[in-house]
């Protein structure tokens, strides 16, 4: 190998990938893609795929591919440790949760990216190819932007079958090891899921379910990835028969198909839920108990304000903490969920800061100013006994909904943010 092709890579990738990857991480990023609306992990994930299969195409001839890869992982890696000493030097809690995450959300389209480019077997190079159709699937799902469109991505699974059938023929080992690699990432998916969970549990002294993340994976994900397996499988029918009328009706088939699972199978799936458990949608009816619950109103600690003071027919309140990452990467979320409603004056949306340490109310203020988050902030103490009583949170974010001083929503952000009108109405 040419040690001068090496080193000039290495000059080039992994700089690249560093500049490239830092720039994304950096707050003024996340405020340029909130400004549109778009998922700021989604925002990360395509420029990853595409930095990675651009490097692969500039360099495969000239190193060996495994050689790319460590380049990128190098360039990621300083990305990481420029993050950790920077937020060390802001005395941040958040950074290694933080830095774990988004690590990981670089690194996995990475591996699918530089699979599909290098390996040369054609069983392992299509699974690589679509799980990393699939991964993209997961954010536009989860991207309010593109909910219309998320059908879309049945056809572009489609049109990869036909052309995967064309260049390797009708062969149903593709067609299996296809199904087993989304199998093994789905997998990858519950394992990553539980131990997001667990982390959190073991951080926030929280108890979050287990089982209902399994539950939300394996019912939700499970047909999603079954469902965009079938529309592959049918890319490889569409070549294979010689009737014109299959040809026609199968992509047809596929976006009925795609639109029935997305708007019939999820509403049918929620009432199921909501006869046989009642919690898996946020729905919940308990008392609201705000009577002895008072807030303070700014860090100065002086004015304390009872929430039915704000005359609000509906409150809206997410439950944060310092040491919670998600906390704030949810906040310019529901601070979007809040514009929406703004001109309805019998909703109020609140963060309510259940803080530490009474440093924690200045530091919150600075981050807020910072990153332009205007939601109405409340702060209780983690040790109140009324907070306590009324709600002890030790797992943060969380997110309920007050109507006649009745709780009906406890739950996450992205479950309200998909019911929001079965809530807010």
């Amino acid at each position: 190998m040419n040690r001068k092709n090496l080193i000039k890579a290495f000059c080039i990738i992994t700089p690249l990938t560093f500049i490239v990857t830092f720039l994304l991480l950096q707050p003024s990023a996340w405020r340029f893609f909130n400004n549109f609306d778009l998922n700021y992990d989604m925002c990360i994930v395509i420029p990853s795929l595409i930095l990675t299969c651009t490097f692969m195409y500039l360099f495969k001839n000239k190193i060996k591919s495994y050689y790319i890869f460590l380049f990128i992982l190098c360039g990621i890696i300083l990305t990481m440790l420029s993050l950790f000493f920077i937020a060390t030097a802001k005395h941040s809690d958040m950074i290694l949760i933080e830095i774990v995450y988004y690590f990981l959300i670089l690194i996995v389209p990475t591996i699918f990216a530089w699979g599909f480019s290098a390996i040369k077997n054609k069983y392992v190079k299509t699974g690589f190819a679509l799980i990393g159709l699939y991964y993209i699937h997961i954010f536009i799902m989860n991207q309010d932007a593109f909910e219309l469109i998320e059908w879309i991505m049945y056809i572009v699974i489609f049109v990869f079958g036909v052309r995967t059938c064309k260049k390797y023929g009708y062969e149903k080992k593709i067609i299996f090891y296809s199904l087993l690699a989304l199998v093994c990432f789905e997998i990858f998916v519950l394992v990553w899921s539980a131990s997001e969970t667990i982390l959190d549990n073991v951080l926030s002294e929280g108890n979050h379910s287990i089982l209902e993340i399994f539950n939300t994976a394996i019912i939700f994900q499970t047909i999603t990835f079954l469902s965009l397996w079938f529309a592959y499988y049918c890319g490889f029918w569409f070549v294979k028969t010689k009737k014109l009328f299959v040809k026609i009706i199968l992509p047809i088939v596929i976006i009925l198909l795609a639109l029935f699972l997305l708007k019939f199978v999820r509403i049918e799936i929620e009432q199921r839920f909501n006869e046989n458990k009642g919690t898996w949608t946020g729905e919940v009816v308990k008392p609201a108990k705000f009577s002895n619950l008072e807030f303070y109103t700014d860090s100065t600690l002086q004015v304390k304000i009872n929430i039915n003071d704000l005359n609000k027919k509906i409150y809206v309140l997410d439950f944060s903490n310092p040491g919670c990452g998600n906390c704030f990467r949810q906040m310019p979320k529901f601070q979007q969920l809040m514009e929406k409603y703004k001109d309805n004056s019998e909703i109020g949306f609140y963060t309510i800061y259940v803080y530490n340490d009474t440093t924690d109310i200045a530091w919150f203020e600075r981050y807020t100013a910072k990153h332009n988050i205007t939601i109405p902030h409340l702060f209780i103490d983690i040790k109140d006994s009324a907070y306590i009583q009324a709600f002890d949170y030790h797992a943060f974010p969380q997110y309920n909904i007050i109507k006649n001083d009745t709780i009906i929503f406890d739950g996450y952000l992205e479950i309200l943010d998909f019911f929001e009108h079965k809530y807010l109405k």
